[in-house]
This record gives C-alpha cells, structure tokens and sequence, in this order.
C-alpha cells in the first residue's frame, strides 16, 4: 500500500497551548502479510506482520515542542517559532508490527469443549506524538493474551478466564507538556494486566 496526503492537519501541545498546523505532505506506504492455518482438528494457528514507511515528505512550519532550543532545530521567523520536520517519522508509527496466535478447541467429554486461545502482539519503537519530541518515543514492546475456558460442544455456551497483557507493560500512547511545568509530562497509557472472567451465551 501506499498514501500521500496533502495538507495534512496537525495538532501539538507545547506546553501553554495548542498548535494547529498543516503539513504540506505525508507519506505512508508498506506491507503486509497474514496467514492462517487449520493444522489438526480444532487447532488453528495464525499471525500476521507489517512493514511500514510513514513520514512527513515536506513540514517545513512544524511547530516545536516544549523546551526545544535553536541548537535542537527551533527557530524563529517573523515572530513564529517552527523547525523542519521534513522527513520526520510519523506518530504511531512503528516499522514493524506483527502477532502469532493459536486457537485450541477440543472436546473433553460430556458434551463439553475445552477452549484456548493465546496470542501474542508486538511492535518496534514509535512516538506518541506529533512533534518531534524525543522524549515521547516509546520503545518495542510484545503483548501476551491468554484465555482458557469450557464450553458447550453446540457452541450455546463459554464460560473462560481472560488475561491481557499478563506481562503488564508500560505502553504509552499519549502525552504533552505539563503547563508551567518545565520537562514534565502527562501520559495516558495502555491497559496494564487485566484478569476477568468471561461468560457468553446464545439463545
């Protein structure tokens, strides 16, 4: 696949208020692959991987971030601040994002089915926003899910524990400048470790 996007609109928080500016260009082109495989009776594996190449083909007026001196690339024109962030990565963008899955059915006797499915996620480093700043760059990060159960052979009824992100990483997914606030920062992140137990039926 491949995108180009023209004026693409941009906001920035720089740690007073926000900045809306356009991009003049963007680009975002890769690849992409997934496969699945029915390997024996109720046993089905999977997983999928991308390559991806985004980044801004020309922002010349970006706005800087909090702090973000001459030396670091910030400079002033006609009263405006900005820096060049012409062939800058995007945000949310990794390089590399794939998982594995593996999904287990097997009947257990009694008219019941033992369910598993587990899967595993990850991807290389990526920013948390669209500035430039170095200090919101999250690094690669692999997510464990896992979820066991039994259920009714007709399919009527599961009942399963569920685990997500039982490693419980740290995986930001947002963040600006705390105002007034030199090098601080808020940040939202992802969900940490959950364990829930899970009941489904169908009438």
């Amino acid at each position: 696949f491949s995108s180009t996007f023209n004026d693409l609109q941009l906001s920035s928080f720089n740690g007073v208020g926000f900045t809306v500016r356009n991009a003049a260009k963007a680009r975002s082109r890769g690849v992409e692959a997934e496969a699945e495989f029915a390997v024996a009776d109720g046993v089905t594996i999977g997983g999928n991987l991308a390559y991806l190449d985004a980044y801004y083909v020309s922002y010349l007026n970006a706005p800087c971030y909090a702090n973000q001196t001459a030396a670091l690339g910030c400079v002033t024109t006609g009263g405006s601040r900005g820096q060049d962030l012409s062939g800058h990565t995007l945000a949310y963008s990794p390089n590399w994002s794939g998982s594995l899955f593996v999904n287990l059915r097997q009947p257990v006797g009694g008219g019941l089915v033992a369910i598993a499915d587990g899967r595993v996620s990850a991807r290389t480093s990526q920013e948390y926003g669209p500035d430039g700043d170095p200090n919101r760059i999250t690094g690669g990060v692999a997510l464990y899910d896992l979820r066991i159960g039994v259920g009714d052979a007709d399919g009527r009824w599961e009942l399963a524990l569920v685990g997500k992100n039982l490693t419980n990483e740290y995986v930001p997914s947002f963040g600006f400048n705390v105002p007034l606030v030199a090098g601080a920062y808020t940040v939202q992140v992802d969900q940490p470790r959950v364990i829930a137990v899970q009941a489904k039926a169908r009438f």
